[in-house]
């Protein structure tokens, strides 16, 4: 938990960009720069309905309304069980006087920021696997893990990849 906290506090920094993160079945888990409304307006359903339709990983837009979108993006490309980022509710183009403080960004500027939150996860989880002192063998069948997740894997699987 306290990592997912950290990436999100990381790209909230960065961006400043409202972020949610929610369960694989659909609770809060964190959120950041969110305000009442942001909850109010928070598109739950067209979430569940895109992501139950959805493949193992995914970053997609999700369209409010025509000025409104989000960015779903999942937590791991390896197990959608994980979770997902919602980055949003993003402006698609500039309003004066937006009472509810929305922040604008174009739409090529949140392929980026998908981009960017997932980066910033795979940094640190580097990081973190780097600051430890593992054996080379036991590094290679943990990476092993992480890329295989979502199939049967085997002992024999682990033993032959860590030669």
């Amino acid at each position: 938990m306290d990592f997912i906290i950290s990436v999100v506090k990381d790209f909230y920094e960065c961006c400043n960009i409202p972020v949610k993160v929610i369960s694989s079945k659909f609770n809060d888990i964190y959120k950041i720069g969110y305000s009442d409304y942001f909850d109010e307006i928070f598109p739950l359903d067209k979430i569940k309905s895109l992501i139950s339709n959805s493949g193992n990983h995914l970053n997609v837009h999700l369209y409010k309304n025509i000025d409104i979108h989000y960015k779903i993006v999942s937590i791991s490309k390896f197990n959608k069980n994980k979770g997902y980022f919602v980055l949003g509710p993003i402006l698609n183009k500039p309003i004066e006087n937006d009472l509810h403080n929305i922040p604008y960004r174009s739409l090529e500027c949140s392929n980026y920021m998908s981009k960017l939150i997932l980066n910033i996860a795979n940094d640190k989880l580097d990081k973190n696997m780097n600051n430890k002192s593992f054996n080379p063998y036991i590094r290679k069948a943990i990476e092993y893990v992480h890329v295989n997740y979502n199939q049967d894997i085997t002992i024999d699987s682990l033993c032959n990849c860590s030669c």
